[in-house]
């Protein structure tokens, strides 16, 4: 039996795993209308492959918890648990990551050492 698959949705870059950089992190206002609250934006892109230069993203509630996805990005970003309070993202920005990009985001980031 042949399955076809949809297109991913990830900026046109299929699911998989992917060498990458961290580029940046900015602040996304609330959409009242659509009742989101304010998020973070984390860019990634894509640095190996046929996909190389592409980018990819995700976007993070503001929150802190067993289910909130911000904390578990920071950990993979920093490779440690982040500590309450700030986080300075600076040092992070252009280094190595595998990112693990699903139909949507960025599911998962880890250290490339």
């Amino acid at each position: 039996m042949k399955i076809n698959l949809p297109e991913a949705k990830s900026g046109g870059i299929p699911e998989g795993i992917y060498k990458g950089r961290f580029l940046a992190v900015e602040s996304v206002p609330p959409n009242l209308e659509k009742g989101y609250k304010a998020a973070l934006k984390f860019t990634f892109e894509v640095s190996e492959g046929e996909h190389a230069g592409r980018k990819v993203s995700r976007i993070c509630g503001i929150a802190n918890g067993p289910k909130a996805e911000l904390p578990k990005l920071l950990m993979g970003l920093m490779g440690k648990t982040p500590e309450p309070g700030g986080v300075d993202l600076a040092p992070y920005v252009g280094k190595a990551y595998i990112l693990t990009v699903s139909e949507k985001r960025v599911e998962n980031v880890t250290p490339l050492s």
